[in-house]
């Protein structure tokens, strides 16, 4: 990935990639972002649009900090995120003064109010119309060295970041409690993703940052590993995500390679291995040709070949069922884009068995499996 250090702001003592090639790497992952006007709540987008039309601004370091978090908030969910972790974690806060670090807390306390329904698919709404997302993460992984800064510098807002990270955490328990009292379901399994997620984020930052043992974030720091009385169902969510979903959500790497699903947000892919749904979505997108359903369809194939030489990963099977269920003209339409061998994988041995599944009873089994599961470790927290 190319990348220039410090050349746009030579007289300014921070270091970050240039705002062009960061613009460019948006737009290269997500380029239509760029073809849209802003709605409520897409602040990210305003600040992203705002600077490619000005883009030769020599940026403050709260302005670069903004424009990083909104290009990092636009791509985290895409097939190829921007890398700019680093820096708005760790790079940008050291060095900066007090005005700098109360501005970076407004852009921080932004974010949390951003909607993220234009550039993710990760999102759970539970039964009484709340949601829960994994950018909650991101968002994490930002308010903590916002904390820690403001903290040092004796900032008032140091508070109410404090009183935020927590609020955030507490959201967290009562929106998995609230799906647990219910029994197991979907919504529970790709909720627990999300929290292993989001407390990740969060516990490498505290992490990164070396928070000393009489910190308050030091109480909310490894909820998903270990137990806490006063947190209960985060921990059985990162019991649920370990024992069943951790190895289904990772970073998709295969699917970098078509392009075409860059061509919409709506091609954006939730949590796995419930791709059923996705894959009927990629079967359907009007703008694809054959040679682009093909070209999806043998990335799926060899992720999945790959994925499966450590470990066994079904997520990409159900999406390749998605699509030779739903595709226009039928599965010949599809397999007759796919070279010989690869056409004979998926109609043939264990990926044709993993296909052949119906969606109902694949989701059905993966809901026994997490009620048994369940009800184990229930008897053990008991």
């Amino acid at each position: 990935m190319q990348r220039a250090e410090n050349v746009f702001l030579n007289t300014i003592p921070y270091v970050g990639i240039a705002p062009d090639l960061l613009l460019g790497q948006v737009e290269n992952t997500a380029p239509v972002l760029f073809e849209r006007t802003p709605e409520s709540g897409e602040g990210f987008l305003q600040t992203l649009q705002g600077q490619r039309k000005n883009p030769k601004q020599v940026l403050s370091r709260p302005q670069y900090f903004r424009l990083c978090i909104s290009a990092h908030f636009a791509t985290v969910a895409t097939f190829v995120p921007t890398d700019v972790d680093q820096t708005i974690r760790l790079k940008l806060w050291h060095g900066a003064n007090a005005d700098e670090v109360e501005a970076m807390i407004e852009s921080v306390l932004d974010f949390l109010d951003w909607s993220d329904r234009l550039v993710s698919k990760r999102q759970v709404r539970s039964s009484k119309g709340s949601e829960l997302s994994g950018h909650s993460g991101e968002w994490f992984s930002i308010a903590v060295p916002a904390w820690i800064c403001a903290q040092k510098l004796n900032l008032p807002l140091a508070d109410r970041l404090l009183e935020t990270i927590q609020s955030e955490i507490q959201r967290h328990e009562y929106f998995f409690s609230d799906l647990l009292s219910k029994g197991a379901s979907l919504a529970l399994l790709k909720t627990s993703t999300l929290i292993a997620h989001n407390l990740g984020d969060l516990d490498r930052v505290i992490d990164m940052w070396g928070a000393k043992d009489d910190d308050p974030l030091k109480s909310i720091f490894k909820l998903g590993q270990n137990l806490n009385k006063t947190y209960p169902s985060l921990f059985a969510a990162g019991e649920l995500n370990r024992e069943m979903m951790a190895s289904e959500n990772h970073r998709h790497f295969a699917l970098r390679k078509p392009r075409c699903l860059r061509k919409s947000s709506d091609l954006s892919i939730g949590m796995g291995p419930f791709f059923d749904e996705w894959g009927e979505c990629i079967a359907k997108y009007p703008d694809f040709s054959e040679e682009e359903l093909g070209e999806i369809a043998e990335a799926l194939l060899e992720g999945f070949l790959k994925l499966n030489q450590t470990e066994k990963v079904v997520g990409y099977a159900r999406a390749l069922s998605g699509m030779l269920k739903n595709i226009r003209g039928g599965q010949a339409t599809l397999l007759r884009n796919l070279p010989a061998a690869k056409r004979k994988q998926i109609e043939s041995g264990e990926l044709r068995s993993l296909i052949s599944v119906s969606k109902e009873s694949f989701e059905a089994s993966w809901i026994h499996r997490a009620s048994k599961f369940l009800k184990n470790l229930t008897h053990k927290l008991e």
